[in-house]
């Protein structure tokens, strides 16, 4: 959504008004016609930037003080998803719609969303099949459904009043741009003006903190800022499943990004299946590019005890011993096994690997697809890391050869040290 001078500057004004204050900012454009906030000079290390009163911040408090909220509250909850950003959705239908005082924030606010999953085409969605995103999205669509209609079941009044439509947009907005923050010593889910227009980044150069001695939401430089610099904020350490979900982007080449593995055992018929049943029944979890993650090594003893024979099984019969190779026959089985299971993943996507890297290249940047693009790109990553690592410990291991690859260091250090020190034999 592209800057609209006047309206920030009203937001400014009312601000200022409330006796906050901005200094050394402006706000700009950003590549894909997104706003972003950039410093207006210098600005020093924990120099304060933004003061926002309380006066001036929207919280789940305010939610539970309506006479909707209070209705939800009083009625069957239980069920919904996000408690607190429901009551703050609510705060807000119910403000915006009575043209109330906070009016200057919502005109700042983005009038699309159609960057989230949730909005998105069916062709872009056809891009994701063989990715568990598709998953995701409809089981967050559901919740929002069933949101709205806790909502309805406890105030009767509340469907004739907002539609679907508007809570969708404004739970996935507050979804994405609220603080946890206390105030008074109560944990909240706040809105606070201005504040939630910064970009995310790994490495951000502002802090923020509630308070509440001063009843005052801080920023403030964390390093020495350059003129003209972006002003960042983190949304964490997440991978771009959840970047778009929660926030509606993705970023290129993000290390935290992970693939949905689900791993059951084969149909059981003999007794050894049964033993491999009880030890590890299956294995499911977030995979990511790092052979030393408590997940990675988790899926390794899972295949390692889905490929043991019977004479292993009897000798290794704990699932914790299988944490480690328990023999070179059983680790290139393992390893054959992993190497399958990856090629059949990367199967099952719509686009190889190199045809995402090359439509990544010459999208524009601002589209449906591109996000889409991205998510996948860094999934079929995974993929390959991991195709990529057991071809070579494959060739190494059935030529009884120590791995030397640094890539893979951990792995290389466990195999080595036992080949080394049990010599096994094929």
């Amino acid at each position: 959504m592209a800057i609209n001078q006047n309206e920030f500057n009203e937001l400014l004004s009312w601000i200022r008004s409330n006796e906050g204050f901005l200094t050394n900012i402006t706000i700009c454009n950003t590549s894909g016609n997104e706003r972003g906030v950039r410093a207006n000079g210098r600005i020093r290390d924990n120099k304060k930037i933004v003061k926002i009163p309380k006066a001036l911040i929207i919280h789940d408090g305010m939610g539970q003080a309506t006479s909707y909220g209070q209705q939800l509250l009083r009625g069957n909850h239980s069920e919904i998803s996000n408690l607190p950003i429901a009551l703050v959705v609510i705060f807000m239908l119910e403000d915006i719609h009575d043209k109330g005082e906070y009016l200057p924030y919502y005109k700042i606010l983005p009038d699309k969303l159609t960057n989230f999953p949730i909005f998105w085409r069916d062709k872009v969605l056809s891009l994701l099949k063989g990715s568990d995103m598709l998953k995701k999205i409809k089981n967050r669509t559901q919740s929002f459904i069933k949101d709205y209609n806790i909502i309805v079941r406890c105030c009767p009044t509340f469907k004739e009043k907002y539609s679907f439509k508007e809570f969708l947009f404004l739970r996935l907005l507050v979804g994405s741009r609220n603080f946890g923050i206390r105030i008074d010593g109560i944990k909240r889910v706040a809105m606070v003006p201005f504040s939630d227009m910064l970009n995310h980044s790994p490495d951000p150069n502002i802090s923020w903190y509630y308070d509440n001695s001063k009843c005052e939401f801080i920023m403030r430089a964390n390093r020495h800022i350059k003129n003209s610099a972006e002003l960042t904020d983190t949304y964490g350490k997440k991978c771009n499943s959840q970047m778009l979900l929660f926030y509606g982007f993705a970023l290129p080449s993000n290390k935290y990004n992970t693939l949905t593995i689900n791993i059951e055992h084969a149909k059981q018929r003999t007794r050894s299946d049964f033993k491999k049943m009880a030890m590890f029944t299956k294995v499911s979890g977030c995979l990511k590019k790092d052979l030393n993650d408590p997940f990675t090594r988790e899926m390794f003893t899972f295949l390692r005890i889905s490929e043991a024979n019977d004479n292993e099984l009897a000798a290794s019969p704990y699932r914790n011993i299988y944490n480690n190779p328990v023999s070179l026959r059983n680790e290139i089985q393992m390893l054959a096994s992993l190497h399958d299971l990856m090629k059949s993943l990367s199967k099952e996507y719509v686009l190889n690997i190199e045809k995402v890297t090359d439509l990544l290249n010459t999208i524009d940047k601002s589209t449906q697809e591109y996000l889409a693009l991205l998510l996948i790109h860094g999934e079929l990553e995974i993929i390959h890391f991991y195709i990529d690592f057991s071809t070579y410990m494959l060739k190494k291991l059935r030529q009884h050869e120590i791995p030397t690859q640094p890539l893979y260091q951990n792995y290389n250090k466990r195999v080595a040290n036992y080949l080394l020190v049990n010599q096994p034999s094929l």
